[in-house]
């Protein structure tokens, strides 16, 4: 047991000395920070072709919901990356210059398949929303209430102990996604993020299905150097930092769209963007990779979540 104990500690003592070598010191880009008007444009002007490309493959309703479809949806994206990797360079590049970081090549090879995923789940949803006629003045908005911390599973026994999961859904976020931190995730994975990326509302849509849409003010990769930058790509591209999620509830049962985690921990350097269903009653982990895809399993039982509660509502 201490001889883990000592490896772990020894671990994240080498993850902090990586972290220090190649991070800079440079802020995180924030929305109250001055856009560049010409870069913007330059931007999205380069990635229009690849947004196109992603919603033709978006359109065909890809069910990620095993490792093979999996597979094949990051075989589709892979294809766009080759595709326009000069595009995705010189987006690189304008990033370089906007923020003074320099990735290296494996930085840069992270952020093009971070930048391309990461849309691609955007699209899905988009997709998904406008099939159902999901507009945003129809959602009703809910704000969660945090009943606490839970350093593990048995604090979070007794923080639920006597709630009614038919009526509630309980949502559990890694405490270093709210608070930042260093650390090794669940599978060993080291990141060092900077937190305020809080699960701040939920917007539902009452109906058969009935919709959820969890609302966080942003998100952070576990490498610096990769988070820097993509808060530059999203900033431009986007104008906005924050990131949602989407599930449906049908009788007993969650559907995960394109936002399930399929085992993969905290500090996985890709999102998922999975398809599954869970039972209803479960506990949601809402940050089981940093980028939120999510699950009723909890990927990170080795990190603190902080606990908070919103009502289960029926058409």
């Amino acid at each position: 047991m201490g001889k883990r104990i000592g490896m772990r500690a020894l671990s994240i003592l080498l993850a902090v000395m990586l972290v220090s070598v190649v991070v800079p010191a440079v802020s995180a880009w924030t929305e109250n920070d001055p856009i560049c008007i010409e870069d913007q444009a330059k931007v999205q002007g380069l990635f229009e072709p690849v947004d196109e490309d992603i919603r033709v493959i978006a359109a065909e309703n890809l069910v990620v919901s095993d490792r093979a479809s999996s597979v094949r949806c990051s075989e589709l994206l892979s294809e766009i990356m080759e595709k326009y990797d000069q595009n995705l360079e010189d987006i690189i590049s304008i990033l370089e210059k906007a923020t003074d970081v320099q990735p290296d090549e494996k930085d840069r090879t992270v952020l093009k398949e971070v930048i391309v995923g990461e849309h691609f789940r955007r699209v899905c949803d988009e997709i998904l929303m406008e099939q159902r006629d999901l507009r945003e003045e129809d959602a009703v908005i809910v704000q969660p209430q945090i009943l606490g911390v839970a350093d593990c599973q048995e604090d979070m026994d007794k923080m639920l102990a006597g709630t009614d999961r038919w009526d509630t859904f309980i949502l559990a976020q890694c405490s270093p996604d709210v608070y930042g931190g260093i650390g090794l995730d669940g599978a060993n994975l080291p990141y060092l993020v900077n937190g305020g990326n809080n699960l701040y509302e939920v917007g539902v849509w009452p109906g058969s299905p009935t919709t959820y849409q969890l609302r966080y003010y942003d998100e952070d990769h576990p490498s610096p150097v990769t988070d820097i930058e993509y808060d530059a790509f999203r900033l431009l591209y986007y104008g906005t930092l924050e990131d949602r999620a989407l599930f449906d509830v049908t009788g007993s049962q969650i559907y995960f769209r394109y936002c399930w985690n399929d085992g993969y921990t905290y500090a996985w350097l890709y999102g998922i963007h999975g398809y599954q269903y869970r039972p209803k009653t479960s506990v949601i982990y809402t940050s089981n990779i940093w980028n939120h895809d999510i699950d009723t399993y909890n990927s990170n039982p080795n990190i603190g979540q902080l606990v908070m509660s919103v009502p289960y509502i029926q058409q």
